[in-house]
């Protein structure tokens, strides 16, 4: 028979004390739930491998306090199997599961993780979330750490848990597990959006790119045009999304997984796509990355002899761009900036005859097919080339008077292409307008382009402001030459 004090009780769900699981029994449980979730994933049996590998010694040693109850081992599985699906390809796993942790326990290390980035960060001076950041300006990489250490420190202060988040951070820190970092500034967003950025390829897709071009390879057993031909479409693909400097991006260290045989290939595809790659959204980074892909691919993936009729090819075929400039001065074994990268670049390669092609090229598609290099490439690209173009002609007297000649025919015609012409020539060191126009005679006839200029000065297409600047570039001339002469 219910008494009253028990139908009271049964009310007011008095509490009923149980024993606590056993440690022991806990773990097994989250190892369990765990595994039954990656399996689920369908979480590759090598990733699995490597987040135990770290979480094993780890978890024993720093948070085996983390989970007092069976509800909290529940909540942390329940929040996982939200999360990871959409991004599990795209990030470090063990980083992952120690973020969930923190998102799911430590709500205010979390928002502060997403609010101050640079905290939690690799010190990348490029990266958007340091620019705007305390440390941007710290030269001092010790410093630095302290200024992202205090941050923490104030964080943590008077919470009972301090010790466990802190070894959940540093565990974020942890060396041992180098891919996808979350500490990465190329991977930090993707562990809190949960998704891959607009204009980014995923991981996977990258992945099974590789895979297909390998798989290519065999099926065609070696046939190289049948490769650049699947190579070229995944790639144009890529320029419509405005993704290839993200694939690019990803291609640089990985490398190493990339087959040597299909490098004269993705090389070719490149090459013949410059312009198009280094048009896109961003298109500094994807000159970049560009250019140093193919320079890694020559100098590690092709061997001397094939690397050289490459480097040939690219210079004799490919729509003129920086590139050709670049892969000149990278063969020339006295240019300090590449020689430290790329020390055996320039083994076996005649460069007098490499820039005697250039100029060929260079004769060939501007001179003789009649085309304006100020109207056909942007105003960086043209000053580049340019100045290598007149430069490698130093010793060549006949060519350097039909370069400058046809550089000369242009800007006489233009005052706007002759003031951008000669603003490339201001050295930016000085506060004022200072041409360098001894480095200018070195290429171009100065006596000529003194006399464009006069022209010029009273061209009514010019603001008052365009005519200082050319009558400044007038009197330096003037000065020069009168110099020349005394001489």
């Amino acid at each position: 028979m219910i008494t009253n004090q028990d139908y009271l009780e049964k009310i007011i769900q008095q509490t009923i004390p149980l024993p606590p699981v056993e440690r022991i029994h806990l773990d097994n449980f989250l190892k369990t739930q765990r595994e039954a979730l990656f399996k689920e994933l369908d979480i590759s049996n090598e990733e699995i491998n490597a987040f135990y590998n770290t979480y094993n010694e780890f978890a024993e040693l720093k948070i085996k306090n983390v989970f007092r109850n069976l509800r909290d081992v529940k909540r942390y599985i329940l929040s996982l199997r939200a999360s990871l699906p959409p991004i599990k390809h795209e990030i470090n796993l063990f980083d992952f599961c120690i973020l969930e942790i923190i998102k799911v326990f430590f709500r205010n290390i979390y928002d502060d993780m997403w609010e101050n980035k640079w905290a939690y960060i690799n010190f990348d001076a490029f990266a958007p979330e340091i620019v705007a950041s305390p440390i941007f300006m710290e030269l001092n990489n010790r410093t630095r750490e302290e200024k992202k250490k205090a941050n923490i420190k104030d964080l943590l202060k008077d919470n009972p848990r301090s010790e466990i988040i802190s070894n959940l951070i540093e565990a974020l820190n942890n060396g041992q597990h180098p891919n996808k970092r979350l500490i990465s500034p190329d991977y930090y967003k993707k562990y809190f959006m949960l998704k891959i950025p607009e204009l980014e390829i995923a991981d996977q897709y990258f992945a099974d790119t590789l895979k297909s071009w390998h798989s290519l390879w065999e099926k065609m057993n070696g046939n190289e045009s049948s490769i650049e031909k699947e190579i070229s479409k995944d790639l144009n693909e890529m320029i419509a999304e405005n993704k290839i400097t993200s694939f690019l991006d990803k291609l640089i260290p990985m490398l190493n997984k990339f087959w040597p045989e299909i490098s004269p290939s993705l090389i070719r595809s490149l090459y013949k796509k410059a312009r198009e790659i280094i048009k896109q959204e961003k298109k500094d980074i994807s000159r970049q990355h560009l250019f140093r892909t193919i320079l890694i691919l020559l100098s590690d993936k092709v061997d001397m002899h094939r690397r050289n009729n490459l480097i040939e090819e690219i210079i004799m075929y490919s729509s003129p761009t920086p590139l050709i400039i670049t892969i000149i001065k990278c063969c020339d074994s006295f240019d300090e900036d590449f020689k430290i990268e790329f020390p055996n670049f320039s083994e076996g390669i005649d460069l007098r005859k490499l820039k005697e092609k250039l100029h060929e090229r260079l004769k060939e598609y501007y001179i003789n097919d009649k085309r304006d290099i100020f109207d056909d490439l942007n105003e960086g690209d043209w000053d580049y080339i340019l100045w290598y173009w007149g430069k490698y002609l130093k010793d060549n007297v006949r060519e350097k008077i039909i370069f400058s000649n046809y550089v000369t025919s242009i800007i006489s015609n233009n005052p706007k292409t002759f003031l951008s012409f000669i603003i490339k020539q201001n050295d930016q060191s000085y506060a004022t307008w200072h041409f360098n126009i001894k480095k200018l005679a070195e290429i171009y006839n100065i006596g000529e382009i003194f006399q464009i200029a006069k022209k010029h000065y009273n061209s009514e297409q010019l603001s008052s402001k365009e005519k200082e600047i050319i009558n400044a570039f007038i009197k330096q001339s003037d000065s020069y030459i009168n110099e020349i002469n005394r001489k």
